[in-house]
């Protein structure tokens, strides 16, 4: 469970970390004892069946879910990820902040990272 003072002093719009004001946090992986083993592909759509029919189910409830931006996703589009990471409006002011500083994308080496607008 996240929170706490902090957590209560800070609005999602207010910095790009949108889980300020968060009452949980799930955590879906897959692990394995040894660093040499992979997983079967199957195995990986089943965890992944697994977890976006929990998201779903959040999301129908009324939930908002969200992501940590170092948390990927490659099913994702920049809108979704836009929506899950940052959420509040905290997207576009991001984008304002890499157009600024970097509107050529020479530090755009993930592709879900925060594009420059268009000029």
């Amino acid at each position: 469970i996240w929170g706490g003072k902090y957590a209560k002093g800070v609005k999602a719009d207010a910095s790009a970390w949108k889980h300020d004001d968060n009452l949980h946090l799930v955590r879906w992986d897959m692990r394995s004892s040894a660093f040499n083993v992979s997983f079967a592909d199957s195995s990986l759509t089943t965890m992944r069946e697994g977890f976006y029919k929990f998201v779903d189910a959040y999301k129908a409830s009324g939930g908002v879910p969200g992501g940590f931006t170092t948390y990927r996703d490659e099913k994702w589009t920049v809108p979704e990820m836009a929506e899950f990471l940052y959420g509040g409006g905290n997207f576009e002011k991001l984008q304002k902040i890499k157009t600024a500083y970097d509107p050529n994308e020479m530090f755009n080496t993930d592709p879900q990272a925060i594009p420059a607008l268009a000029a």
